[in-house]
């Protein structure tokens, strides 16, 4: 793991440094608190800062706040993906149809809240998501089309 030392006392920075480098770290140094805060605002930043109080510059308790807040920027953000995330796939579930449709009891095409009227199919693909293929129910071909297949059939004996 790479770890930033902020230190600028070389005493107390040097068996600290050579400690974590035996445990097998990647130890990044800095003397001051501008460095530090450089070096954590880079896009390869050390996960983890060993911090000094007291140092020139910027000192340890200015430079922990600003740490804070460059923790927590990220997490709200993670959070935010999650919840919209979770609207999202809540709102996929939810499309549904509900409450009344104004019909024609003709035609049976629906009327949309434009005072449009529109087929049964397009209404419901535009408000639901759901796809239609048509058929020929058994009832409708024996009533409607084998008639009208009857009738053709007698036209071209003529």
């Amino acid at each position: 793991m790479r770890i930033l030392i902020a230190e600028d006392d070389p005493p107390s920075r040097l068996p600290l440094e050579k400690r974590l480098e035996q445990w097998g770290h990647e130890v990044v140094v800095t003397v001051d608190g501008r460095e530090a805060r450089s070096v954590l605002e880079g896009d390869d930043h050390p996960r983890l800062a060993i911090l000094d109080w007291m140092m020139p510059e910027i000192d340890g308790n200015e430079l922990r706040a600003r740490i804070d807040v460059g923790i927590r920027v990220p997490e709200l953000q993670s959070e935010l993906s999650d919840r919209v995330a979770e609207l999202e796939a809540s709102l996929a579930r939810e499309k549904h149809l509900q409450g009344l449709l104004p019909i024609c009891s003709y035609c049976k095409k629906i009327r949309d809240d434009k005072d449009y009227w529109q087929q049964v199919e397009g209404y419901i693909e535009d408000h639901a998501d759901v796809s239609f293929s048509h058929g020929i129910c058994p009832v409708c071909y024996v009533s409607i089309v084998q008639p009208q297949l009857d009738r053709l059939d007698s036209g071209a004996a003529e």
